[in-house]
């Protein structure tokens, strides 16, 4: 449930900001990828966590982690924001292919994360 407020809550900022040429439809597919991906990563973790042996690897990520569904939606949260927001500092300071570039970078990261958490769960 509070993954489908962060799936609501960007496709909001995304349609509030689409004054801007910083939301192309690319950008909209990554985002939304970036954020199905987050949500899936969310499940893998808190599955992983709760079975003996597992633990979360990230010294950042643990403390948001370990208070269950509620630290790992700001967890996912905080993710996709400063995603976004390195993105929009960069396009907004004159750099829009290396705004696509991190956008693609962090999409293809996060799916590798979710792929390698889906082959430890099996």
């Amino acid at each position: 449930m509070k993954c489908l407020w962060l799936l609501i809550l960007t496709l909001s900022t995304v349609s509030c900001c689409a004054q801007d040429k910083f939301w192309t439809k690319e950008r909209k597919l990554e985002t939304t990828g970036l954020v199905a991906e987050s949500i899936l990563d969310g499940y893998t973790t808190q599955t992983m966590v709760n079975r003996p042996g597992f633990q979360e690897h990230d010294p950042l990520a643990r403390p948001f982690v370990t208070h269950g569904v509620a630290g790992q939606t700001a967890a996912c949260a905080l993710g996709i924001g400063i995603v976004i927001g390195v993105q929009y500092t960069l396009h907004r300071t004159g750099h829009p292919k290396a705004a696509t570039w991190v956008g693609r970078l962090f999409v293809a990261g996060e799916g590798a994360n979710v792929v390698h958490q889906f082959y430890l769960l099996r």
